[in-house]
């Protein structure tokens, strides 16, 4: 009910009283103003007590809502980051001008996650936060190589993700990944990494790059098909950050860009030589 209801209602039932008191004498009149004054009363303590039931139910939707939040591990440790922050920063007079920009980069970092996004810039996170990712599959994983192969499978990350990838196969039944080759020489290169994927269980596949449309020619995994990542790269094909995916939609985007790039993979086998032109 709303809370107006009843306060209109009391406001109609002493002016109906009000008018009948005109004909009254003194004493009848006296006691209508009564009624009509306890009636007012009456409805706009109803009212209040609705209203006051109405923001309880907010309070506790709003409070349903918040309360995981806070105590989400992402929002504490942003808590005690910030926190940590002003300990370690007293305010001086530069505070005032850096504190916007503070802001606004915190501000970007949220809604970014919001639109289940995230942006890596360091490699060594992104490999680091890939794996970990790994370790959570139990399905299935889709994924492709564009990236300079000294940028990622040359030693250093290479051994580290290789080691990676041979514990992952252990727990995730389908394991495909698409190479996505610039050039012969490229695919020379190439050779022992795509041996060593496909002696440790991988479903390895190639397509050389002048054989697709540029829009195919991406670097990217999807895990579970529940999330996924995608490598920015320059024109000379190296490494500029990751955005990481955390939406079912983006997932579903990467799997077709996947399924569209396996129209034109051909299975690699180690008896013949990858020709690129």
């Amino acid at each position: 009910m709303s809370p107006v209801l009843p306060f209109v209602i009391s406001i109609v039932v002493g002016l109906v009283l009000a008018v009948i008191t005109a004909r009254l004498d003194n004493k009848e009149r006296a006691l209508a103003g009564l009624v009509g004054f306890t009636a007012v009363c009456l409805g706009t303590l109803i009212s209040i007590y609705i209203e006051m039931g109405h923001l309880k139910e907010d309070v506790q939707n709003d409070l349903e809502k918040t309360v995981p939040i806070l105590k989400s591990e992402v929002w504490s440790a942003v808590v005690n980051d910030i926190a940590d922050y002003d300990r370690h920063e007293p305010d001086n007079k530069f505070s005032a001008v850096l504190e916007d920009p503070v802001r606004k980069n915190i501000e970007g970092a949220f809604t970014q996650a919001t639109n289940g996004r995230i942006d890596v810039e360091d490699q060594a996170d992104v490999v680091r936060i890939t794996s970990e990712l790994m370790d959570q599959a139990s399905d299935s994983i889709l994924a492709t190589s564009y990236i300079d192969p000294k940028d990622w499978w040359g030693p250093g990350i290479g051994d580290n993700y290789f080691n990676k990838i041979e514990g992952t196969k252990k727990h995730v039944p389908h394991f495909n990944r698409v190479f996505i080759v610039g050039s012969t020489e490229e695919a020379r290169l190439l050779e022992p990494i795509l041996l060593r994927q496909r002696a440790i269980g991988l479903d390895i596949q190639y397509v050389c790059a002048v054989n697709i449309k540029s829009t195919l020619r991406r670097d990217f995994i999807v895990i579970d098909g529940e999330v996924g990542a995608d490598l920015t790269l320059d024109n000379e094909r190296h490494f500029q950050r990751a955005t990481f995916y955390s939406t079912h939609q983006e997932a579903e985007n990467l799997k077709r860009a996947f399924q569209d790039l396996m129209v034109y993979a051909k299975p690699f086998d180690p008896q013949k030589a990858i020709h690129c032109p």
